[in-house]
């Protein structure tokens, strides 16, 4: 399951490690920027140390490589001189590798579910740029290109086998539209696109996700959240949920699907192809992400000043609770608020 962030996000680390990690990008009130980390100590968050060194530019996109030893960092202003920078994961120490990669304006970035490709979000328009990875080198491969040339890349989100990869893009950013859905195979290290949808409305698409099940693909545009059904590589529009929506996530077992909405969270449980409203804590969210085993789901929390706040509930059954906030929150602001949806391994 991937999600991929505003400028600014959350991810939280793959299931198979020992404890569980919540990355946060943010920007303090001076414009200083960083990353928070932390680990899950049964109900809590404790802030860790690091990384090292800090980040010296915006950190945007965050990605945990599948075997949780890489966390993948975009970097920058939008400018050619962005880059992304990999840390590596010893325990619960964070330390920046040699990886450094300039010339990407990267914002969000994901591996793909085998860790072998990580993709980054640029700002280029036409095509999406993707990285090879083998152990700690990255390498350039060829790029997924868009079929329009003018298309800008919103968002991504691979099937759990990685076979395929839904893409989001926006046609024009001066001409607002519903933008396309792509579907795109997977063979080794190629892409081929195997169908297209136009999405509906005049508004772009802001989040994708991909159900662990395979079947169902959940897309936040500025005026709803769509849910799609899977089959082959056809995709087939089956409802509408709610409207304004900034960010999705499917729980593990893909039977739970929450929303980023405001003023509070949007909940849905899954049966079948039907989507039933749940109660929602009164909070509302731009990223979310489940924790591995679906029990906690941690999100960010805006408020009407701007300052942030990392807001976790635990679900037990049906029921979502808010619990004790972290001791230690992360800076006051995040980086940006609109165009990108998180990174999510859960």
């Amino acid at each position: 399951m991937r999600r991929v962030g505003f400028f600014g996000g959350a991810v939280v680390g793959p299931p198979g490690l020992p404890e569980s990690y919540l990355a946060v990008s943010m920007v303090s009130s001076e414009d200083v920027p960083s990353i928070g980390i932390y680990r899950r100590d049964g109900d809590a968050l404790i802030r860790l140390s690091g990384p090292i060194p800090a980040p010296t530019l915006e950190p945007k996109g965050l990605a945990f490589s599948p075997d949780g030893t890489h966390l993948a960092v975009g970097l920058g202003t939008g400018s050619a001189a962005a880059s992304f920078a990999v840390y590596d994961r010893v325990g619960d120490t964070f330390t920046k590798t040699a990886q450094n990669l300039s010339g990407y304006t990267t914002d969000p970035i994901a591996y793909s579910p085998d860790g072998s490709h990580l993709l980054l979000g640029g700002a280029t328009k036409g095509s999406m740029p993707v990285l090879k990875r083998s152990g700690a080198t990255y390498s350039a491969l060829s790029a997924i290109a868009f079929p329009e040339s003018t298309a800008s890349f919103r968002a991504a989100a691979y099937t759990a086998n990685g076979s395929l990869l839904i893409v989001a893009t926006l046609t024009s950013r001066e001409v607002p539209d519903g933008g396309q859905l792509h579907v795109y195979t997977r063979s080794g290290d190629a892409y081929a696109r195997a169908s297209t949808i136009t999405l509906p409305g005049t508004y772009s698409p802001r989040a994708v996700a991909v159900a662990p099940n395979g079947v169902h693909v959940a897309v936040a545009s500025d005026d709803t959240v769509r849910i799609y059904k899977l089959s082959g590589t056809t995709l087939t529009l089956l409802t509408s949920l709610t409207s304004w929506p900034s960010g999705v996530a499917f729980s593990p077992d893909s039977g739970y699907l929450a929303v980023g909405t405001y003023p509070n969270i949007s909940l849905f449980k899954r049966s079948g192809d039907t989507f039933t409203s749940l109660p929602a804590p009164s909070a509302g969210a731009t990223n979310m992400v489940f924790s591995g085993d679906g029990n906690y789901l941690s999100f960010l929390t805006v408020s009407d000043s701007g300052t942030t706040s990392v807001t976790t509930c635990k679900r037990v059954g049906d029921t979502f609770t808010i619990l004790p906030p972290p001791a230690v929150q992360p800076e006051p602001y995040v980086w940006g608020l609109a165009g990108y949806p998180l990174a999510l391994y859960g």
